[in-house]
């Protein structure tokens, strides 16, 4: 268990860190343009990965690795969907809870079984995914029908995704891993043409890249070979451990962004993020020593 726990933590991490950085460069030059640059170099790290550590390429190892690409691209489409119909503060903790929950119920339907202080950390986790997503309301806050359905979508797609990636034969290696990140590439390539075509615009322009400058494009490489190192994590843990304690584990990966943020940007950690923060550790700390 305690291997488990320290790649799903680490994969969490790689996912904390990927996700600042791709913020970053999102606000300088667009989230689509961002993301797909990010997916562009989690693909080449994917590559490099499978050059050193192998795999083989089977039905199975296409298929899961496919659908969870599909799935990872459906909940970024609507999660940020979600931002534009509905307020951060409401929609962030629901998405967090269903990123975790949907493997926790996957795999309690499947028979999963834990110990009672595994379960303790599954709910403390689960608390944690919520709290570390909360951010401050400014008075009260009327939350759409639509929002709700897009923010409730965005979660299940995210948890699915992960879920896919635990029904990939072992012997697969990190194929699933790079399946899933090429495809979401090529899919946000075409989405991102569909929606300069729908504009008015050419289908491809380098213009957002060009006058982002070297040091923004380096965050990119920075955020895309992260993803890829937590992909590739994430498929080891899951071929190793059971897809409850992965799946809330890995949703912990906000408190690695905000952490950041408090250190590079200075930004202050509200009182539900604070607890979040450790109650994630305790949460770990259970499942290690369970």
């Amino acid at each position: 268990m305690i291997l488990v726990v320290v790649l799903t933590l680490a994969s969490a991490l790689s996912y904390g860190v990927s996700d600042f950085f791709g913020t970053l460069g999102a606000r300088r030059f667009g989230v689509m343009p961002a993301t797909t640059l990010t997916y562009l170099w989690a693909t080449v790290a994917l590559v490099a990965g499978l050059l050193v550590v192998g795999g083989t390429w089977s039905e199975g190892a296409v298929f899961w690795g496919a659908v969870s690409g599909v799935a990872a691209v459906v909940g970024f489409v609507l999660f940020y969907q979600a931002l534009t119909v509905g307020p951060v503060s409401v929609l962030s903790p629901v998405i967090g809870l269903l990123v975790a929950g949907v493997p926790v119920g996957v795999a309690t339907v499947g028979g999963t079984r834990l110990s009672g202080a595994a379960w303790i950390a599954v709910g403390l986790a689960l608390a944690s995914a919520v709290l570390v997503s909360t951010s401050r309301r400014d008075g009260s806050v009327r939350v759409s029908r639509q929002a709700w359905i897009v923010g409730i979508g965005s979660g299940i797609a995210f948890g699915l995704s992960v879920v896919a990636l635990s029904f990939a034969p072992g012997s697969a290696g990190l194929v699933p891993a790079f399946v899933e990140i090429a495809l979401g590439l090529l899919l946000l390539l075409v989405l991102g043409m569909w929606r300069r075509r729908s504009a008015g615009r050419r289908p491809f322009s380098l213009g957002p890249l060009r006058s982002a400058g070297p040091r923004w494009i380096a965050g990119s490489m920075v955020a895309g070979v992260l993803l890829g190192i937590g992909d590739a994590l994430l498929l080891i843990a899951l071929y190793s451990g059971n897809l409850a304690v992965v799946g809330v584990l890995v949703a912990l990966y906000p408190v690695a962004t905000i952490l950041l943020s408090i250190a590079v940007l200075g930004e202050r950690l509200t009182l539900p993020q604070s607890i979040g923060v450790g109650t994630a550790l305790a949460s770990s700390a259970l499942f290690a020593l369970g």
